[in-house]
């Protein structure tokens, strides 16, 4: 699914349900296929967090919560939202060339335009500083032994990710900590607020991992949910991610994309008819983006409350989509097909879905950039407040994989940070 993210200690591609070992055939879920998003401050008291009993500090103090709604009455799948972004509705991005990192590639974003950037296989993770154009490796807990993946910034310099078996928020300007969970023996971060909160997860005993939390302190909260991890997490203390409550080790049930506020969980569940889903990014005005999935994977928006396909590239042949990112604007990056190549496998395309329309992603590039002639974005990992994209694609030159920066034309947004 390229750039997106699942959850920690979770080895299977395709969002797998069980991945204990039951696989598709594990025990079915409770939830109705066609569960709409609860408001995740309705959910049960019962599904309260647990800090973790090893902490000696108190547990991560509560963030100030946007306001509490009525939970939504189920109802079909509503058209997507008209979005109503701020200057011309048809952008154009001028395109900067990060550099060839093999995949996942960029993964994040800041609102200075600074990207991280993370290799599965390769030397390790990157971070792009845009006022100086400078790439610089991350360290590695142990050198030449970790793999090293960088997957969230925020505008302090703080960078989430791991190392080995060890969660780390990395200093920009050098250096890094290590986030712990007690009676695991290893941590995974993913995305990190302006706060310093971090989203993320902790292996369990059979090699599963569960979603966890730390706030800016390194204070680690569990968080509920069997198995799956935190992925992202907004400003206002708004965590996603996904995971499942139902089953046993190794059949447990389906993962579903869960909300997680002040500790409560919410199943946000699946468009109807798929099995499975996950969150991976929130807006500050609490709206969801991610992919639910059956026979094809959906980009989805949750909404106020109701969960929407926000459609594909590809009008025939394979439609599968997944989202990525979201701005407070309501812009939407992520990936889609577009077709099939001559060898059997699926063509995908980056996309920006504004003003309830998913774009080409590659249609709104300046021709005037550096390279631009010569690249294909195949996916775009997330957007900042000014609408900035950190992407990935390919140059026909060499035929290998780029890490991009698309900058929108124009001054800052006003309500944002300056570039």
């Amino acid at each position: 699914m390229g750039s997106i993210r699942f959850a920690s200690g979770i080895v299977c591609v395709a969002l797998c349900a069980g991945c204990g070992g039951g696989g598709a055939g594990s025990a079915s879920s409770t939830l109705g296929m066609n569960a709409q998003m609860p408001d995740p401050m309705s959910a049960p008291a019962s599904e309260s967090s647990s800090t973790s009993p090893a902490s000696t500090t108190p547990p991560p103090s509560a963030t100030p919560s946007p306001p509490t709604v009525s939970a939504p009455t189920p109802a079909p799948p509503s058209p997507a939202p008209t979005p109503d972004p701020p200057g011309d509705p048809t952008p154009v991005y001028s395109l900067t060339d990060i550099g060839s990192f093999t995949s996942p590639g960029a993964t994040a974003i800041d609102n200075h335009d600074n990207v991280v950037v993370a290799q599965i296989n390769g030397n390790g993770s990157f971070y792009y500083q845009h006022s100086s154009g400078s790439v610089v490796q991350l360290a590695a807990v142990t050198a030449g032994v970790d793999t090293v993946m960088a997957n969230g910034i925020n505008d302090a310099g703080k960078i989430s990710g791991w190392s080995g078996q060890h969660a780390v928020v990395w200093q920009a300007s050098g250096g890094y900590s290590l986030l712990t969970a007690a009676n695991s023996s290893g941590t995974q971060a993913q995305g990190i607020n302006q706060q310093g909160v971090v989203a993320g997860s902790r292996s369990l005993p059979h090699a599963d991992g569960a979603p966890t939390a730390w706030d800016a302190n390194g204070v680690e909260t569990d968080l509920p949910g069997l198995v799956g991890g935190a992925i992202a997490v907004s400003d206002q203390g708004l965590i996603v991610g996904d995971a499942t409550r139902i089953g046993a080790y190794p059949d447990y049930g389906p993962q579903h994309a869960t909300a997680w506020q002040g500790g409560v969980a919410a199943d946000l569940g699946t468009l109807p008819g798929d099995r499975i889903s996950s969150a991976q990014d929130v807006s500050n005005n609490g709206d969801i983006v991610g992919v639910s999935q059956g026979d094809n994977s959906h980009a989805v928006l949750w909404h106020a409350g109701s969960m929407t396909d926000i459609g594909s590239l590809s009008t025939s042949g394979p439609t599968n989509a997944s989202a990525a990112g979201i701005d407070d604007t309501g812009e939407i990056v992520g990936r889609s097909a577009v077709g099939t190549a001559s060898d059997g496998s699926t063509l995908f395309r980056a996309f920006l879905f504004i003003g309830g329309q998913m774009r080409d992603l590659n249609s709104l590039v300046d021709p005037a950039s550096p390279s631009a002639s010569f690249v294909t974005l195949t996916d775009a990992a997330a957007i900042n407040c000014n609408g900035d994209i950190a992407a990935n694609g390919m140059d026909a030159r060499d035929q290998r994989t780029h890490a991009y920066l698309l900058v929108r034309q124009g001054a800052s947004r006003t309500d944002c940070p300056p570039r």
